[in-house]
């Protein structure tokens, strides 16, 4: 004898109907649809499809990242360091449930080198319905590391130019925007 479920038939069939059409929405956003060949192919970024419970269903960089394999069928969450996925899990819900698109960034540490991260997380849709979401992972560590030098490099100027005894006053299109000590 088999096991069934308690469910009534009403429920199973409801169930069933359910199933097909998460299916159905998962082949139309596939990679083999085409319609994401298209948009991930030659992009830079690491781009995830998510279904509507955050769950990754593809990723452009399956056959070139090592690891990515991996990340198929986990929830997108997961792939995130603890530090910042409190403010993730809030961008994923918000998109999810209201369709807004977010942005939040996050940091990795890969052999003691940070790397940080602008995600990108807008809906994807069938017939006006919520299917899932689409992330974009862009690398801005370079950006954040020159912002940090360029901080450093006017911090050192400016302690330079506080120690002339001399009064210097920096204009730029008739602005102010610098006077040192001795100025005053």
């Amino acid at each position: 004898m088999i096991a069934v479920s308690k469910k009534t038939k009403s429920e199973l069939l409801s169930e069933i109907k359910r199933l097909q059409e998460e299916l159905e929405i998962a082949k139309s956003n596939s990679p083999a649809s085409g319609k994401w060949d298209a948009f991930a192919k030659n992009s830079p970024n690491e781009i995830f499809l998510l279904n509507k419970d955050a769950v990754v269903i593809s990723s452009n960089r399956t056959e070139k990242s090592k690891g990515s394999k991996t990340k198929i069928g986990k929830k997108f969450i997961t792939l995130i360091s603890k530090k910042f996925q409190v403010e993730a899990k809030k961008a994923i819900q918000i998109t999810l449930k209201k369709g807004v698109y977010q942005e939040f960034r996050t940091e990795q540490i890969v052999d003691g080198e940070s790397y940080f991260f602008k995600n990108k997380i807008t809906v994807t849709k069938e017939n006006e319905r919520i299917t899932g979401a689409i992330v974009e992972v862009e690398d801005c560590t370079e950006d954040i590391v020159l912002h940090y030098k360029l901080a450093q490099s006017e911090e050192k100027y400016t302690d330079f130019l506080n120690q002339i005894l001399s009064g210097v006053i920096i204009y730029v299109d008739f602005k102010l925007v610098f006077a040192n000590k001795a100025a005053y």
